[in-house]
């Protein structure tokens, strides 16, 4: 599935071809997962939350473009091309500027604008309509879903190298071992396909061998996983586990299950779930105060009348 930067410019090229006219935000999508030749199999994932990952996405990427003033609302849910999307989508068709570079361009301009105003309280002025904006906000602000997609695109950011030491840390987390004293990287040594081993026990006689894949967008095949287990078996290893970016085809995953080894398999979802469950790469933003009556309170008060 294609990240929401990459939907920045068929969003431009449809409000390009259609600058006369506003164009309504459930049409948009439609035409927009069309132009990127999303296939069937596309529009039918899921987020964890029951929606359609490609709308979620085609969305994320309205709201950059909006944000950025690369486009603006006429209506509720109804957008125009702005004089200055104008300019860029021509700037991109003349191949003066990269898609990539655009990506990079409308984030910074949305991340810049959301620093200036972190309200973002629209006005008619702005052709907004605020309540779309708010539930935007909203969604940047509190989504689990949003952070999980943002979260998987810094970690697929990582050099192969980096990510390795990122597999590390996760494992050594969910079993609260001293990643310092009991975990080791060995890519540098090149250990027959094992990235890093985690030892379980101060003397070493229950150890993790991890390979770490950092995929984007190609899935880790059988392949990978029966050279794993040869490298495993190499080491008379127990088991063992396969962390990638990506996601596992289905003949990996049978291969996994019918070796007579432990292979664990741990694909983009599960990776991402494990780093915001151990608060690894994310931070708490806020935190929500709830009031209860105070019975103790109003005890002690009645008490000091009968004085």
């Amino acid at each position: 599935m294609k990240v929401w930067q990459d939907f920045i410019v068929p969003i431009l090229q449809y409000c390009f071809d259609y600058k006369e006219d506003s164009v309504k935000r459930k049409i948009l999508i439609e035409d927009v997962a069309n132009i990127a030749k999303l296939s069937e199999l596309d529009k039918q994932e899921k987020l964890g939350s029951g929606e359609l990952r490609y709308k979620n996405r085609i969305s994320w990427a309205i709201w950059h473009l909006n944000l950025a003033g690369y486009i603006y609302q006429t209506a509720f849910a109804q957008y125009k091309i702005s004089e200055l999307g104008i300019k860029i989508y021509e700037e991109y068709h003349n191949k003066k500027i990269s898609s990539s570079n655009l990506g990079k361009m409308v984030k910074e301009n949305a991340i810049n604008a959301l620093e200036k105003n972190p309200k973002i309280i629209p006005d008619e002025n702005n052709n907004i309509d605020s309540n779309d904006s708010s539930k935007d906000l909203k969604e940047y602000d509190d989504n689990p879903e949003i952070l999980k997609i943002n979260l998987l695109n810094k970690v697929k950011d990582l050099t192969p190298y980096d990510f390795e030491k990122l597999c590390i840390k996760i494992i050594c987390n969910v079993y609260q071992v001293n990643e310092e004293e009991l975990s080791e990287l060995t890519k540098k040594s090149h250990d027959g396909g094992i990235d890093g081993i985690v030892s379980l026990d101060p003397l070493g006689f229950k150890k993790i061998y991890i390979q770490a894949k950092r995929y984007d967008g190609a899935n880790v095949t059988d392949r990978i996983v029966r050279d794993f287990a040869g490298a495993l078996d190499g080491k008379k290893a127990d088991g063992g586990v396969i962390i990638t970016t990506s996601k596992f085809n289905n003949a990996a995953r049978i291969t996994a299950e019918r070796s007579e080894y432990n292979i664990i398999l741990i694909d983009d979802d599960k990776l991402i779930n494990l780093m915001i469950e151990n608060k690894i790469g994310v931070r708490v933003k806020k935190t929500i105060e709830i009031l209860d009556i105070s019975d103790d309170f109003f005890d002690e008060l009645q008490s000091d009348n009968d004085e």
